[in-house]
């Protein structure tokens, strides 16, 4: 199984009482928990069976999601490139390579 991200972004601290939408935050990241569905998958994968997670992280990940300008676009794919080319992202896709050529 492969799972590609959309990026995650970087937590922020929020000063108490920052405002009444605080628990709509909390109810979106109840419903958008990457880590618990994460955990799950390869809890209910066999032992002979593959889970591969790319999940960025940065604070352009924490866009708006209708944001299309042309520079949140680039700096995503800085970042999502900045990612991918990590040692730890580049090991995943060399055991990804040759687990599909075998």
């Amino acid at each position: 199984v492969v799972s590609l991200g959309t990026g995650a972004a970087v937590p922020r601290e929020l000063p108490p009482g920052s405002g009444s939408t605080a628990w709509v935050q909390n109810v979106v990241n109840a419903t958008c928990d990457v880590v618990q569905v994460d955990a799950t998958v390869r809890h209910v994968l066999g032992a002979g069976d593959h889970y591969f997670r790319f999940q960025p992280t940065g604070e352009v990940f924490g866009c708006a999601l209708n944001d299309t300008s042309v520079g949140t676009r680039q700096e995503l794919r800085a970042a999502a490139g900045r990612y991918m080319d990590t040692e730890a992202a580049a090991a995943e896709v060399a055991e990804l390579a040759a687990l599909l050529h075998a």
